[in-house]
């Protein structure tokens, strides 16, 4: 598609100048011509990396692809609830329900295991 580039140093660009100022022309028309071919091609190649991200891009979630083709990398539930702020938990200033453990209990029962798992 593109001619490989030559490649001038300074001083055989001013020899170029000096001796044969045609053939500067030439070459930066040359170069003119490789850079628009390369800007195209760059054109190119954003638009189809473009095209590409948004395919990559499409889940379950924001296409009309089914479930199963999300493979193992799915995204994870939104929850529609908002945090309250509060801890979990009792609040503070709540008085609470919890039996506290007395001296002398009326009853004591006695659970045995009807039989040992280990043999």
């Amino acid at each position: 598609m593109l001619s490989s580039p030559v490649f001038f140093t300074r001083e055989q660009l001013e020899g170029l100048l000096i001796t044969s100022p045609g053939m500067l022309v030439e070459i930066i028309l040359s170069l003119q011509e490789q850079v628009r071919g390369l800007q195209s091609l760059v054109q190119n190649l954003q638009s189809r990396v473009t095209e590409l991200e948004a395919q990559v891009a499409k889940n379950s979630q924001n296409s009309n692809k089914p479930p199963s083709s999300d493979g193992y990398a799915k995204p994870s539930p939104k929850s529609l609830r908002t945090s309250s702020g509060k801890k979990p938990g009792g609040q503070k200033g709540h008085p609470g329900h919890t039996l506290s453990p007395v001296e002398t209990p009326d009853r004591i029962l006695v659970h045995l295991p009807e039989s040992c798992p280990c043999g």
